[in-house]
């Protein structure tokens, strides 16, 4: 028994007839007799008694019909979920960024991409840099937006802007109203500092030795948020995004003769998805906003 059999059979029984049925299905009428036939030789029952030219179901005919049409129900059904499934397949775009990133520049990106692909899921992960190149590189992130420097020279890098960094202190005690403070003068500071490997340590590095400063360095960091904690629980002073410290409304100073300046950048993979294309172009535009245009 197979289906273009049961087919066969519930056509000649709606249609009252074995020409019928062959015309509807464009057929032999052979075919379907010998088809109907091996049907009923498995099933050990007439299906149809043939009388006068004319044909109608036997008592077999009329038990196996309303199983016949509940089957090809059935497949019309499912035939429906399975597309209705696909068209409702949610294509996913997923991102690894910064803490930062996520809370100041990402959000205004997030919400036109979404405006305009409502059918794109977004999954956002934050991280170190060197977490989110791990996971890029696996393919279990679609792209990030992380600072600079990082060693990607199998990724696509697209810088974006750059951000300032300043010293948040919590309140005016220490240095009053003044917006400058010397290198030397930082050197006493219990400082928050990110973790060795991160890309922010490797600006902060860079900058330390660049002035001659050995900072002293209190406690060390995963991410900006875990640096505006600690500043704001009295722990010591943190060089944080202007736009972060802005934003929230901490006191901060600058380093005279230093401006202290992160890159921030979009890396993917090579040969960008569509969804990656568009979210890059919404970066871009979105770039000049967020600080200096890279």
């Amino acid at each position: 028994m197979d289906l273009r059999q049961l087919e066969m059979f519930k056509a000649v029984a709606r249609s009252g007839g074995f020409t019928r049925a062959s015309e509807k299905m464009h057929v032999s009428h052979s075919a379907i007799s010998r088809q109907i036939k091996l049907l009923e030789d498995e099933l050990g029952v007439p299906l149809f008694v043939r009388a006068n030219k004319q044909i109608r179901l036997t008592a077999g005919g009329r038990a196996l019909l309303p199983y016949v049409d509940s089957v090809f129900a059935q497949l019309q059904e499912a035939v429906q979920r399975v597309g209705q499934s696909m068209r409702k397949t949610t294509r996913q775009l997923r991102i690894g960024t910064g803490s930062t990133m996520l809370n100041l520049f990402l959000p205004a990106v997030l919400k036109e991409f979404q405006e305009q692909y409502p059918d794109v899921k977004l999954l956002i992960k934050t991280g170190h840099a060197a977490n989110i190149l791990k996971d890029i590189r696996s393919r279990e992130l679609d792209l990030g937006v992380v600072s600079l420097p990082i060693g990607a020279e199998d990724l696509q890098v697209i810088p974006l802007y750059r951000e300032e960094l300043v010293l948040a202190i919590r309140g005016r005690e220490r240095f009053g109203s003044r917006k400058f403070i010397s290198p030397h003068e930082l050197e006493p500071l219990p400082l928050i500092i990110f973790s060795s490997g991160s890309s922010t340590r490797a600006v902060l590095d860079g900058f330390f030795e660049q002035a001659g400063v050995t900072p002293s360095i209190q406690l060390e960091v995963e991410n900006d948020e875990a640096a505006e904690r600690a500043v704001l629980n009295g722990a010591g002073a943190s060089f944080l995004p202007i736009g972060r410290v802005t934003h929230d409304r901490i006191h901060y100073v600058r380093i005279q003769g230093h401006q202290i300046v992160r890159e921030i950048a979009l890396v993917c993979p090579h040969g960008q998805s569509t969804c990656a294309s568009a979210f890059l172009t919404l970066c871009r535009g979105h770039a000049a906003c967020a600080g200096s245009a890279a």
